[in-house]
């Protein structure tokens, strides 16, 4: 049987937002751009890796489009496919495991993409070094580049 709750969703098209404190943030039924955009700037401050926090070299924040269909007809529990997951019913149990792996699968990316990033400087200063013996990073930059590459978890 359906409960209350599987109902509501299911008709009446309910928002949801799950955001973590490593950053990720999840959005359910939020289309529109602008009003995303409205509820991330009121949670930044909340999240311990803001958008406020990265540093200018590393871009825009990570997303990730993925859909979930409803269709309480279907006669499994869910179907996953490429681009989305297929539900009989749209419950909090399934938003919260939903936005977990949403939410770690962009963190994962970020983390990627940021550590890529420090394996390029750390192989450009030891490529220049093995080459010309000589050390030309400025004392600051290498100290916060070695104060990224310890932070970043």
């Amino acid at each position: 049987p359906e409960s209350t709750y599987c109902t509501l969703v299911t008709k009446y098209q309910s928002s949801f937002l799950v955001a973590f404190r490593y950053g990720s943030v999840v959005f359910f039924n939020v289309d529109d751009a602008l009003t995303r955009d409205r509820y991330l700037k009121e949670i930044n401050g909340s999240c311990a890796a803001t958008i406020n926090r990265l540093p200018p070299t590393f871009g825009r924040p990570k997303t990730e489009d993925f859909s979930v269909l409803v269709d309480p007809r279907q006669r499994q529990w869910s179907s996953l496919n490429l681009d989305h997951l297929k539900l009989r019913c749209l419950d909090l149990n399934n938003i919260i495991v939903i936005s977990s792996v949403l939410g770690q699968s962009v963190a994962l990316d970020h983390y990627h993409a940021k550590v890529d990033l420090m394996l390029k400087d750390f192989t450009r200063v030891n490529q220049e070094m093995e080459e010309t013996g000589n050390f030309n990073m400025s004392k600051k930059t290498l100290f916060q580049l070695v104060a990224q590459n310890n932070s970043t978890y």
